[in-house]
């Protein structure tokens, strides 16, 4: 709402950027050894309290990997320890609970950074889909996508309420470096959209896009929903725009 920016500097450092462009603060996230580095794939994610929440990674050090926690002022907060984003972003509930996955676990995270619940998950990655970043509903439902399944859970314990297989219906699979899938959308009405395919609140189909075999995966980004409730698909050629449904 302040209009700051939040971006990895060359260093590896996060830095906040003023409105004007001008840098307010940089922060070195160097816990115990030099090698220490905010990782670059993983975007800031802003609590409604001004939290800032990074992953930071070390190549040989994993007690140094782990998700960072800082004040709007740049300075350190807590920080968790080998609860190391996997290559997505945290979401946030309205009771300030951080969502994060990580190689072998799904993590609530209270704002005090105590963990509230995990939950294991396939460690697989190199041949699975997993996307940038959780959703939540208004309902409090948390979804995340791993090893091809869409995951419906329980906010307040972990526990599942359902799970939808999206690797078949979806087309070629991806690399670690290729995004297609985007992140996951949520509209007023509580259908979830994955790329090209809506799915319904209690975890059933409601509609895909029947020529989705035309489009390569990789070529689309994460849903967008108009005021209207018309969904926009980007991708490399353009916008795919659907009416609602």
């Amino acid at each position: 709402d302040n209009g700051i920016i939040y971006s990895v500097g060359d260093s590896s450092n996060l830095v906040a950027i003023n409105p004007n462009g001008n840098k307010k603060w940089s922060y070195n996230p160097k816990i115990t050894h030099p090698d220490t580095y905010v990782d670059k794939w993983i975007i800031p994610t802003i609590g409604q309290d001004g939290t800032i929440y990074v992953g930071v990674r070390n190549s040989n050090i994993i007690t140094e990997c782990g998700l960072l926690a800082l004040t709007p002022e740049g300075n350190r907060k807590w920080f968790l320890p080998q609860v190391t984003p996997k290559l997505i972003s945290p979401a946030i509930g309205t009771d300030g609970t951080i969502y994060i996955g990580s190689d072998y676990y799904f993590y609530a995270i209270n704002p005090n950074g105590s963990i509230n619940w995990q939950i294991s998950v396939d460690s697989s990655f190199y041949n699975t889909y997993d996307v940038e970043s959780p959703a939540i509903g208004s309902d409090g439902t948390v979804y995340f996508i791993r090893a091809g399944i869409l995951n419906a859970i329980n906010s307040l314990n972990g526990s599942t309420k359902w799970q939808f297989n999206i690797e078949n219906i979806q087309a070629p699979k991806f690399s670690a470096f290729n995004y297609g899938m985007g992140t996951i959308t949520i509209d007023g009405n509580g259908t979830i959209y994955v790329g090209l395919l809506a799915i319904n609140p209690n975890g059933t189909e409601k509609w895909r896009y029947s020529s989705y075999g035309t489009f390569k995966y990789s070529e689309f980004s994460s849903p967008k929903i108009g005021s209207d409730g018309s969904l926009y698909v980007p991708y490399e050629k353009g916008i795919l725009a659907f009416g609602p449904k």
